[in-house]
């Protein structure tokens, strides 16, 4: 279960995200995405379908043709465009939730950058073994602490890349 710590710290890293650059080192990105998320997902999942299919990037959520691969109707997708499916709507959808990046940066259409936001678990060894299966540019652990310490948006985030 999560703790209120790590929600408010991914929360407030998101926030910064979204803030009036779309670069905030090492991360840079352009997201052709507007208001409310501008290409900063929280809960991002990616799945694999029952034909083995990596589903969540190559289209990303909110473009995926969701009618067509029979997963849900598209009025039940329209909500995808303000946020992801969540863990139940991928089981009842018959999708395998392998990988939910607390934060993912959007990057012309792809999910360019997964970002975990650590507070009393790290990254797990399985997990990492699932984000190998992700092509994306980088994968970054960020401290919730670091994040909580800030009063102020900061010039850069202090962060690791894992992947």
């Amino acid at each position: 279960m999560e703790s209120y710590k790590h929600k408010f710290a991914k929360s407030v890293l998101a926030g910064w995200l979204r803030g009036p650059s779309e670069m905030l080192p090492p991360f840079s990105w352009r997201s052709n995405r507007g208001a409310p998320n501008y290409g900063v997902w929280e809960e991002y999942p990616f799945c694999i379908d029952e034909n083995n299919r990596l589903i969540g990037n190559d289209p990303v959520w909110d473009e995926l043709d969701w009618h067509s691969l029979n997963y849900l109707s598209t009025e039940a997708a329209g909500r995808f465009r303000d946020a992801p499916p969540t863990y139940d709507e991928l089981i009842a959808a018959k999708l395998l939730p392998i990988v939910i990046f607390d934060i993912a940066l959007q990057h012309k259409g792809q999910v360019y950058y997964g970002i975990e936001v650590v507070h009393r678990n790290d990254v797990s060894p399985t997990k990492l073994e699932y984000l190998k299966r992700i092509d994306l540019f980088g994968v970054y652990r960020v401290d919730a602490d670091w994040i909580l310490s800030r009063c102020t948006r900061p010039q850069q985030i202090v962060c690791e890349r894992i992947l």
